[in-house]
């Protein structure tokens, strides 16, 4: 009998200790598990992603060009890549396509009363172009959700520019000092999103139509994915 009260006991004492344990927490091991790279796949430390910049903001005068106002431009839609340093710092490329609208003052020869008079004509300059960038980012507060960066970078771009009351379409080529600043939000741990601003110092050189100096800045909008690659393709990683 009274070994019978100490097996009741001990199973008591049991059953107490197991409950103690018992948690009604969220079970997180599939959420782990979905989180690690698959077992046949690398994780690369390269970024690639998309660029919008649709809207323009701040734009000088195209040389002696009055400019427009936002309507018909597209500062920038392109496409990146971004691999990391030691330090808080990656370097970045970028390549993308550019459309901007000027109204711009051209002399045509007019005859007046039998003279020939230099007649000014306002009509709009249009520049299309692809441009390749590259620089360097330095970051701040990196490892966190929420981060901060700025960078300098350099570009070159070609196309065309036209301007219709001249009837003229000349190749353009175009070089420039780009800087940016942006915040960057992880929304997961291989997708992030940034926003932020860019500003460009360009020259252009268009043949008889533009040549000259002439800034802008616009807001931009960018969302990068790392790098997730079959281990066949890169064994030794």
């Amino acid at each position: 009998m009274r070994f019978a009260a100490l097996l009741v006991l001990l199973c008591l004492s049991t059953i107490a200790r197991a409950q103690s344990i018992t948690s009604f927490a969220p079970d997180t091991t599939l959420k782990t598990a979905q989180a690690h790279t698959p077992p046949d796949e690398v994780d690369i430390p390269v970024w690639l992603g998309l660029q919008f910049a649709p809207i323009p903001g701040v734009t000088s005068k195209l040389q002696t060009q009055e400019r427009t106002d936002a309507q018909n431009c597209t500062p920038w839609i392109g496409v990146g890549a971004a691999w990391p340093w030691t330090k808080p710092r990656e370097t970045w490329i970028e390549a993308g396509y550019q459309h901007w609208e000027f109204a711009g003052t051209f002399k045509r020869e007019a005859t007046v009363s039998g003279d020939t008079l230099l007649v000014p004509i306002i009509d709009p300059i249009t520049l299309d172009q692809f441009s390749a960038r590259a620089g360097v980012d330095q970051w701040f507060w990196k490892p966190k959700r929420v981060s901060a960066l700025v960078g300098l970078g350099l570009g070159v771009g070609t196309g065309w520019c036209e301007a219709p009351s001249v009837v003229e379409t000349n190749v353009l080529l175009s070089t420039e000092l780009v800087g940016r600043a942006l915040v960057s939000i992880k929304l997961s741990p291989r997708v992030r999103l940034g926003l932020g601003a860019t500003g460009s110092i360009a020259y252009v050189s268009g043949g008889s139509i533009v040549n000259g100096w002439w800034q802008h800045a616009e807001f931009i909008l960018k969302l990068e994915q790392s790098m997730r690659l079959p281990k066949r393709i890169v064994p030794g990683l």
